[in-house]
């Protein structure tokens, strides 16, 4: 078969292998992926991409990160857009991942707009759930109207998130498992706990009342619930909270 067919069929075998935990098939492609230290050779460029995607899947953000970084320009100057596209929006979903929201919904935003005229779909709805939070955290950010419908069209598009049982009290162990939250949004979850408001948490964070704002939706989307009683309760159920905060 032609290069370009093999390694456009490893990418996708690839990934398929990263979203099902196939870890062995992860391994046994590592032990023929490129250099990723020297800039990729024409045709390369997508296994480089597929690198960062195995080391953020292993926790690696820094290296992920790092050959993103190294790799967007290469392939923003081989014309590659929908390739660089997608560079970007790893990116953002891997920065996310790492905790760093705000650099993340930036990302976020590029490819956004770069997106935009060609309508694509199906490049973001790929990246899965991680994208889609980002995604619905930085809409209502954005000042441009036609932006904003592009973002809600790709909203729709998404699966349904799922949603962890509404009674956790009752949670057995066959239950699917709650997202963990990150240590920032714990932060804000033990603020919230002690009654501060969205401002006065922002005031104790150093950061803007926005940034507090997409906090706490990311928290309830990862609870499944819709206030902040409903959020402190499951925190507590769930042992992330003291009974007494």
């Amino acid at each position: 078969l032609p290069r370009r067919i093999v390694e456009v069929f490893t990418y996708a075998a690839v990934r398929v292998a990263l979203a099902r935990g196939d870890q062995a098939a992860v391994e046994a492609w590592l032990a023929t992926a490129p250099d990723s230290t020297c800039a990729p050779a024409p045709g390369e460029e997508p296994l480089h991409l597929l690198l960062a995607r195995v080391w953020a899947a292993r926790g690696a953000y820094p290296q992920a990160l790092d050959l993103l970084a190294r790799l967007q320009p290469v392939v923003e100057a081989r014309a590659m857009g929908r390739l660089a596209l997608e560079t970007q929006l790893c990116r953002a979903a891997v920065l996310a991942a790492a905790g760093a929201q705000e650099a993340a919904e930036q990302f976020l935003a590029v490819a956004l707009a770069q997106a935009a005229p060609e309508g694509f779909v199906r490049l973001f709805v790929e990246e899965g759930e991680p994208l889609r939070r980002l995604l619905a955290c930085l809409l209502p950010q954005l000042a441009d109207d036609g932006l904003r419908a592009y973002g809600n069209r790709l909203l729709e598009a998404f699966p349904p998130s799922p949603q962890p049982d509404p009674q956790p009290e009752t949670q057995s162990a066959g239950a699917p498992a709650v997202e963990p939250l990150s240590p920032r949004e714990l932060e804000v979850l033990r603020l919230v706990a002690r009654g501060l408001s969205d401002r006065a948490v922002a005031e104790q964070l150093v950061v803007v009342t926005g940034t507090v704002k997409r906090h706490l939706s990311n928290i309830y989307d990862k609870l499944g619930v819709h206030s902040r009683t409903q959020a402190l309760a499951r925190a507590r159920a769930l042992g992330w909270l003291k009974p007494d905060e």
